[in-house]
């Protein structure tokens, strides 16, 4: 589904963030177009924040979830695992201004397959609400850090590999 409305929602807000970017996602497995506008948003100074669980749901896409986190940490975009039960929740906040909220994960499935949607809040309000929620939940997660990324035993850097390519051939 190319030019997906909120794929292309997501890319305008990261690209126009300039502050903070916050991002709740049970799937990561952005496309490459959003590594790279994650990694601009980051290296610009951007406080790009992204939880995702620290639970399984199913096998592949918890591989998937740390595949791509190594990838967006090696980045410098920040990822942090929650702790506290499996998060599901589909969230984007874009500095005070605005947030997503809907039934898209941040991966290319639902970005370029499913059928999804969102609805876009511009509120200071809504938006400062969320902010506070993410930041509350960052205190029942753990941030992943680069060590993590780069000391994977061999046996879950294979799984990782064959992961990533079944979630690209979907």
């Amino acid at each position: 589904m190319p030019n997906n409305p909120v794929q292309m929602q997501y890319l305008a807000m990261i690209a126009n963030a300039k502050r903070r970017l916050y991002i709740t996602t049970p799937y990561l497995a952005p496309d490459e177009s959003m590594i790279l506008a994650l990694a601009n948003a980051a290296r610009s100074g951007v406080d790009v924040r992204i939880l995702i669980p620290d639970k399984k749901d199913h096998m592949f896409v918890f591989w998937n979830n740390y595949t791509f986190s190594d990838e967006l940490v090696k980045l410098g975009v920040r990822v942090w695992r929650y702790n506290d039960g499996f998060v599901h929740e589909k969230m984007i906040l874009m500095d005070d201004e605005c947030c997503s909220v809907g039934s898209a994960n941040l991966d290319h499935r639902s970005l370029s397959l499913n059928f999804e949607t969102n609805v876009m809040l511009y509120s200071k309000e809504i938006t400062s609400q969320a902010a506070d929620q993410f930041l509350r939940d960052l205190e029942q997660s753990t941030e992943y850090t680069l060590d993590q990324a780069e000391g994977r035993p061999l046996m879950m850097r294979i799984r990782m590999a064959i992961s990533r390519q079944l979630i690209l051939l979907a």
